[in-house]
């Protein structure tokens, strides 16, 4: 198994997309991302993993910041 991108480096993969792409991603992750973090919270297979959870939502709080940004940016213009 290959190791998680960091927020960081999310964070900065996602700065270099165009406005268009970074919007799009943005918005995919809001769809999925408390999907992803609902179903890991609620596994009884016995594999549940703290840590992925914890990795999930400082993801997600990358997004939120991002798209934060990113409406600041574009009320202020």
């Amino acid at each position: 198994m290959t190791k998680p991108i960091s927020p960081s480096r999310l964070r900065k993969n996602l700065l270099s997309l165009p406005d268009e792409k970074r919007r799009e991603s943005i918005e995919r992750a809001f769809r999925v991302y408390p999907r992803w973090i609902m179903e890991e919270t609620g596994r009884t297979d016995g594999l549940y993993n703290p840590k992925v959870v914890k990795h999930l939502e400082k993801s997600y709080e990358v997004y939120r910041k991002l798209w934060t940004e990113m409406l600041v940016s574009r009320h202020a213009s």
